[in-house]
Parts: structure tokens; C-alpha cells; sequence
């Protein structure tokens, strides 16, 4: 298999090579692009990422929109060139360093910043095109880092699919209907989930204080998508999102697995944010529980708890999970598997990580069915001006 993997890799590479030098040199390559992705960053390190590709229009979107129209989207989202071997320049924290874009048209920078974080929570600064072959080399394209204050008490990472929102990771046909058909306005988050982030998300005095990562095995092709869906339902905060390449790659073909990508994204964001506890969540209906367990074992005393939406009605599989939660508390945490965002709310009010006031907006927003606050008051645009049992329920 791994034989396999690496012909496939080797061939893929050789057919975008070819195919992007044929098509620049008949002159038929449009504008290229820099696909921008929120990075995250602390006062030693920052974290910047991003895709070259050839540049394909995306039509608006509306909550009416035909299952063609979000076909269409999805069909340019898929088929823009990525542009390989380009050179990337990255200016941000007093610091300007230089990259070049794998095959698939990704790049990555991981850096020490000369100046200290300005301002509260995003860094600012600019991503440009260094190849002598684009016309509009030197166009500037923006990036951001988040980088949390001094008094934030936690970090929050949060898996997506089935944990924020529905997608029915476990059955291929609907989730591949939920990715294909839907759009940011026509794909629900499950009840109470914005007004849980924003609670966990928020101090004392209600400002944007925490942050919130999120990892997925979801493809980058989806980044505007999830950026503007967290966006409109008011779910904090930027958002920060880092997903997996679908190519024919070594990342794309790699199946799930306990200590594969989502477990070095997740042992990536804890070096980065060294002095802050964590709290994970995720869901039971692929390898959430079992990842988490493993980043518990592997860094002692960094996870506050681990949170855990039961997607999957199986006896054995609950049977699974208490196993996990088990072996969690034996390593100084605690493990909390519940279908219903509230009780994850009241538990995380019990241990004092969202206050009261939190706790009435993750009531309101379920009980009332009151769509989430508008975008312009969200704590991302308000951003940019202990050891415990496992509990398990049944």
C-alpha cells in the first residue's frame, strides 16, 4: 500500500508539472492567486500558511441558490491549478522570510518574530508573489496571525464535521452531498454550538479573550467556505482553520490514524502556545476520542478536558469511549461524551471555564431558536479593534 501510495504521489506530481507548464507556456494560465489561510502564533513563534493557484471566479451564494449553483462552486474550487515550485515572500512581526510552493501549490512559514505582538489578538502583515514569471509579481496579498494575550486562561480546539456542524462524516454519500451541495448559508451548526465557542471564547468582562483552533480532515478546497459559514452563524473567532490536502499527496493519501495529521496539527498548536491549558472537542463518529487520548498521554498536563458529541448511537462504541475516558483520567484529565451542547455548557460552567452569562446565551439560542448575533458583533470583529473525573453519560 505504502508502495502504492508513492507511485500515485511520484505521478501526480509529473502531471501537474506537465500540465502547468503546458498551459503557461500556450499563455492560457489566468491570474494567479494567494489563497491566504489564518494562521496562529505566539510571542516566539508564528505560523503562516497558504496555496499559489491559478485564478477561478467564485459566484456569490444565497440561501435560495440551486444544487447546481453550489456545483459549480465546488466544481472551481476543485479545479484551480495549483502552481508548484513558485517562490512566496512573507512579511509580518518585523520579519521577512522567503518560501517556494510544493506540488500541490502549498506553502508553509514557522518562524520566530523579531517585534513583539502589536495590538489585541491579530498580527498584520503580507504575503507576495516573488516569481519573475507572473506579471503581477509583487501583488500583496494579506496575512494574519492570532496571536492570544497574556490573560487568556485556555486554548479551544474543535474538530468540524459532526462536531460543529452536521455532516454525517461515517456515511461517504451524505457527507460527500453535504460538501457538494450545500453552501455557507444552507449548512446548519448544531443548536447552542455558536454561543458555547463564543462563551469559551470570551473573559470575564465578555471580551475576546481565548483562542479557538480548528482542525478537520476536510479538504483546504473548503477553507471559504467553512471561513464564511463560522462567520455568519457568529462562531469565533477569525476563524483559524487548518484541513488536509485531498491531492495525491503524501497528506492526501494517508488514511486516519491515531498519530497522523490532526494529532501534529494538534501537538503543533500546543508547542506554539506553550503557557496555555487546553480543552479539545470533537465527536464519537470517527477517531476523535482515540487522537485526543493519545495527545493527553503525550503532553502531560496541558488538556483541561476533553469534550466528546455522541453522533454514534452504538453501545460498543460508547463502550469504546468509556475505555478512553478511563485511561484519560488516569493521565489527569477528564472526558465529558454528551449529544446536547448544553450539557457540555453546564459542565464547562462547573469548572468555571464560561461564565453565567454564557450559560443563558447557550439556553437562549437553543430554546428560542434566535439565529446567532450578525457578524458585526461577533467577538472576531470585536478581536480585531485541573485534573477531574470522566464523565460518561449513558
Amino acid at each position: 500500500m505504502k508502495i502504492l501510495a508513492r507511485g500515485l504521489t511520484l505521478i501526480s506530481r509529473m502531471v501537474l508539472r506537465v500540465r502547468y507548464h503546458l498551459k503557461a507556456a500556450s499563455g492560457m494560465l489566468n491570474r494567479v492567486d494567494i489563497l491566504p489561510f489564518k494562521g496562529y502564533g505566539s510571542d516566539s513563534i508564528y505560523t503562516v500558511k497558504g496555496r499559489v493557484v491559478e485564478h477561478k471566479p467564485i459566484r456569490p451564494i444565497s440561501e435560495t441558490d440551486a444544487f447546481w449553483k453550489n456545483l459549480w462552486n465546488m466544481y472551481m474550487r476543485l479545479t484551480r491549478m495549483p502552481i508548484p515550485g513558485t517562490k512566496v515572500a512573507c512579511s509580518i512581526g518585523g520579519r521577512r522570510v522567503e518560501t517556494r510552493t510544493d506540488e500541490q501549490g502549498f506553502f508553509e512559514f514557522r518562524f520566530a518574530p523579531k517585534e513583539p505582538p502589536t495590538g489585541r489578538y491579530w498580527q498584520y502583515g503580507f504575503l507576495e508573489l516573488r516569481s519573475s514569471r507572473f506579471l503581477d509579481k509583487g501583488r500583496r496579498f494579506s496575512a494574519q496571525v492570532l496571536v492570544p494575550p497574556m490573560n487568556a486562561r485556555h486554548a479551544v480546539i474543535s474538530d468540524i464535521d459532526d462536531t460543529v456542524v452536521p455532516t454525517q462524516a461515517t456515511n461517504f454519500f451524505r457527507m460527500m452531498q453535504s460538501l457538494f451541495l450545500k453552501n455557507a448559508r444552507t449548512r446548519l451548526p448544531f443548536p447552542g454550538v455558536a454561543a458555547f465557542y463564543r462563551a469559551l471564547h470570551e473573559g470575564r468582562e465578555g471580551e475576546p479573550l481565548n483562542p479557538i483552533l480548528y482542525v478537520s480532515r476536510g479538504p483546504w478546497n473548503l477553507y471559504d467556505v467553512l471561513s464564511d459559514f463560522f462567520n455568519l452563524h457568529g462562531i469565533p473567532i477569525g476563524p483559524v482553520i487548518y484541513l488536509r490536502d485531498w491531492g495525491f499527496s503524501r497528506e492526501g493519501l494517508k488514511p486516519a490514524s491515531v498519530r497522523g495529521h490532526k494529532f501534529q496539527l494538534i501537538s503543533n498548536m500546543l508547542e506554539a502556545y506553550r503557557r496555555l491549558p487546553f480543552i479539545l472537542i470533537g465527536d464519537s463518529g470517527q477517531k476523535d476520542p482515540e487522537i485526543y487520548t493519545e495527545v493527553v498521554r503525550t503532553h502531560p498536563g496541558r488538556i483541561k478536558c476533553v469534550y466528546i458529541r455522541r453522533v454514534d448511537g452504538s453501545i460498543l462504541r460508547d463502550r469504546a469511549i468509556a475505555r478512553l475516558a478511563e485511561q484519560i483520567e488516569a493521565d489527569g484529565s477528564m472526558l465529558v461524551l454528551e449529544e446536547d451542547t448544553m450539557e457540555m455548557a453546564r459542565h464547562a460552567a462547573e469548572q468555571g471555564w464560561i461564565e453565567p452569562v454564557g450559560m443563558e446565551d447557550v439556553a437562549g439560542e437553543k430554546m428560542t431558536g434566535e439565529d446567532p448575533p450578525p457578524l458585526a458583533e461577533t467577538a472576531d470583529q470585536k478581536s480585531s479593534t485541573p485534573s477531574g473525573k470522566s464523565r460518561i453519560t449513558e
